[in-house]
């Protein structure tokens, strides 16, 4: 199981979402959610931690199973 940070598009949860991408343009992803969340909280604060609720900051961290994405 993986897990890939997203974001509702234009903020309107009804609308899809945009994935964090590598620099080749596929979803990064990370192999646990705390992994993730702690990315999210660097990228959000500048801060190392996972004590952050990314919803705070309008982003779902994901869960993908079998290169599907499962829950967002």
């Amino acid at each position: 199981m993986k897990y890939a940070i997203s974001r509702s598009i234009n903020g309107i949860s009804l609308n899809g979402k945009d994935f964090l991408l590598t620099v080749k343009g596929d979803v990064m992803t990370f192999d646990s959610k705390a992994a993730a969340i702690s990315f999210a909280a660097k990228i959000a604060t500048g801060k190392d931690g996972s004590n952050i609720d990314p919803e705070e900051f309008g982003i779902n961290i994901c869960q993908i199973d079998d290169e599907k994405i499962t829950h967002c």
